[in-house]
């Protein structure tokens, strides 16, 4: 997905067409209200992308524009980039620094970095490629719920019936065990293609048979959405600008790991459809404050189980933890060159 910030818009290329969406630090409550403050442009050369500038009386909202979708995690993207780009603000208006600021607040995280911008960040590129939304034929039914489906149940359990959750399919053996453990808990399945490859699984509204086995059944992986989602209001994930983000990596070797046997297929999961695929692991809890207690955190605990490489993305104003990073080699941060005048 490519995106760029003008003085008044983020602007999200979908290959089809151009979302110009109005700049405001609070991000936006709904889909509905995304929708009225959104222009859709005619799909355009990265060029013209890369040059767009908008004039805000030229793109009063029209009513009879196509209301947007819910999409896989649209509204979510759309703030986390908002809120990006007043981090990025943020830390333009400060001196830049000269040397990393380190600082070991506890024992068992090794450090943490102060990100500083020195110019606006180079757009993002992607190639254009053949996508494919598939809707899934009704699975088989399941006779129970295991730790996996449980994991990703909490999700539509607690934080939104119709909320959508994508998971990489990864290999062939990782899209066999989804569709025996995960997808058929759910009423609406899609495969999405890069070509004839399944590249994810979105899936959304749990059958009602299976909200009652969440509620009846108690696997490993209880505890660990139980302390991710510590309280049930997904608002918090779109309230409030960020205040300049902190970066901290654990030291696993001091966090006692929860890696109870019964996670292990969510384990495998994880590991080969994100880690050994080249990418991050990425989960956003609730109710997380950056405190020493986390150490004896359930979810923690499995997470530094699967790789030694666990990062904690922590609002600077109010110690509030983010984003969770899981990543199969130590992240590394690109320094931008500060060319002499």
């Amino acid at each position: 997905m490519r995106y760029r910030y003008t003085s008044t818009h983020l602007l999200i290329d979908r290959e089809d067409s151009v979302l110009a969406i109005a700049s405001r630090a609070q991000g936006y409550a709904s889909h509905d209200e995304l929708s009225r403050h959104t222009h859709v442009l005619a799909a355009m050369s990265p060029e013209e992308f890369d040059t767009l500038e908008l004039d805000n009386q030229q793109l009063q909202h029209d009513p009879a524009a196509p209301t947007l979708q819910p999409g896989d995690r649209l509204l979510e993207k759309v703030n986390m980039l908002l809120a990006l780009a007043g981090a990025y603000e943020a830390e333009e208006a400060a001196p830049v620094r000269t040397q990393v600021e380190t600082q070991i607040l506890y024992p068992w995280l090794k450090n943490y970095t102060v990100i500083q911008y020195v110019q606006q960040p180079a757009t993002t590129e992607v190639q254009a490629l053949d996508w494919q939304d598939v809707p899934l034929a009704d699975e088989q039914t399941p006779e129970g719920m295991t730790a996996l489906a449980q994991y990703f149940a909490a999700h539509s359990m607690w934080l939104g019936a119709i909320s959508r959750i994508r998971i990489q399919a990864g290999p062939p053996e990782m899209q066999h065990m989804l569709h025996r453990e995960v997808l058929p808990h759910f009423e609406h399945t899609k495969q999405h293609l890069i070509g004839d490859q399944v590249e994810s699984f979105s899936m959304y509204r749990l059958w009602p048979q299976s909200r009652e086995w969440f509620e009846q059944t108690s696997t490993a992986a209880l505890p660990i959405v139980r302390d991710l989602y510590r309280h049930h209001d997904s608002e918090e994930w779109y309230r409030d600008g960020r205040h300049g983000m902190l970066y901290y990596l654990v030291d696993t070797e001091q966090i006692e790991p929860y890696d109870e046997d019964e996670l292990e297929h969510l384990r495998q999961l994880i590991r080969c459809s994100y880690l050994e695929q080249g990418d991050s692991y990425a989960v956003t809890p609730l109710g997380w404050q950056l405190e020493d207690s986390l150490r004896h955190s359930v979810a923690l605990r499995f997470l530094a189980s699967i790789t030694p490489f666990v990062r904690l993305c922590v609002d600077g104003g109010t110690g509030r933890i983010i984003l969770i990073e899981l990543f199969q080699s130590e992240p590394a941060h690109p320094v931008l060159h500060h060319p002499e005048n």
